[in-house]
């Protein structure tokens, strides 16, 4: 039979203070390798002495401990906190901020902070040694996966025989568990959606395939739709869909609509009180426009200065745009040019229908 011993002990570190007041004495051969952890808040114990190995007064000094990478880098410095007993402080290390840092060894000092911001070394032993050693495990205790985001779509548009439909397709994102802790049927991935505003259908697709390129076979294991008024929408693939062969997943977005895509405008001058304004006449409706929404055309159309902002004043039945509004009063030279026909009135990067995905493995 095999026993597990265990112990609840401080985490402690000996100091010494003011050494060059005293006679170099001994030395500690045996400093212990001071171990932090992943996952939990990380309290150590200062044990600070004079050479002669007693404790001295530290409520009215500020000490720091200074965790430094092996190349010198400070990861992070903490103030300790002097305890009820003479000598004796603290230093708390909060899990948040190991969450980031690779587990590898570490360098730390301690010194005293002085009322003119100048810095103290405070030794480990009395010969002068003022770094000690320090290592970052994984967690000790059990901890969730890390969750994968999926931010990034890029846009296919199709061709004009579809001409208000845009393909969408999200960046491939690891799946694979890398351990299996239950049995395979009771495997399970939960995907968050965040979505803006629009109509469209989402489409998970996955692959067995171990390295992502053109020629990868994606297979559609999930489709559902998305309206305007949806924000946020959590979806639960199980076995045998979801499997221990899954390795990669990405998401397509068949978009429809969003803040309005289609439009054109056929832009003219006419005379006005100040001489000759830009007009812009409806070319082309197209759908999904929203009264108040705001486009922007290229003041390259104008001879520069700028781009000028148009916002859909009114709308057909199917959000087609029957009256552009301009931002302002824009002005034109008389021989300028007079028309330029079906300028498109759309922004392709806004038409995105999802903000994000959260992947739970």
């Amino acid at each position: 039979m095999q026993k597990i011993s265990s112990y609840l002990y401080p985490n402690r570190i000996n100091v010494v203070a003011d050494v060059a007041l005293f006679p170099v004495r001994w030395k500690i051969v045996y400093q212990n390798l001071i171990k932090i952890y992943q996952g939990v808040d990380n309290v150590l114990t200062l044990d600070i002495k004079n050479s002669d190995q007693k404790r001295i007064d530290i409520s009215e000094m500020d000490l720091y401990l200074s965790i430094t990478d092996i190349m010198g880098k400070e990861v992070n410095a903490y103030q300790a906190a002097p305890g009820a007993t003479t000598g004796l402080a603290t230093v708390t290390i909060p899990s948040t901020d190991l969450v980031n840092v690779d587990p590898q060894f570490l360098n730390f000092s301690l010194y005293r902070l002085n009322e003119d911001d100048t810095k103290t070394i405070l030794y480990a032993d009395t010969q002068f040694g003022a770094i000690g050693k320090m290592q970052l495990l994984g967690s000790a205790i059990p901890v969730e996966y890390p969750t994968r985001e999926i931010t990034t779509f890029m846009p296919l548009t199709d061709t004009d025989a579809t001409p208000y439909e845009t393909l969408w397709y999200s960046d491939a994102v690891e799946v694979k568990k890398p351990n299996h802790l239950g049995p395979e049927s009771l495997e399970s991935i939960d995907l968050d959606f965040y979505f803006n505003k629009s109509k469209a259908v989402v489409t998970v697709q996955f692959t067995t395939d171990v390295i992502i390129n053109s020629g990868t076979r994606w297979v559609d294991v999930m489709a559902f739709g998305v309206f305007p008024e949806d924000t946020q929408a959590t979806k639960t693939i199980a076995f045998p869909v979801y499997n221990r062969n899954i390795t990669w997943m990405r998401v397509k977005v068949k978009q429809e609509t969003y803040n309005g895509s289609g439009a054109t405008v056929d832009i003219g001058k006419r005379a006005s009180g100040l001489g000759f304004e830009a007009t812009f006449l409806p070319n082309k409706p197209g759908k999904g426009y929203t009264i108040g929404e705001s486009f922007t055309i290229s003041a390259d159309r104008f001879g520069g200065g700028g781009a000028w902002t148009l916002v859909v004043e009114t709308v057909d039945g199917q959000g087609g745009v029957t009256q552009w509004l301009p931002m302002a009063e824009i002005l034109v030279a008389e021989d300028g040019p007079v028309t330029y026909k079906d300028v498109p009135v759309s922004d392709i990067t806004r038409a995105r229908t999802i903000d994000k995905v959260v992947v739970r493995v």
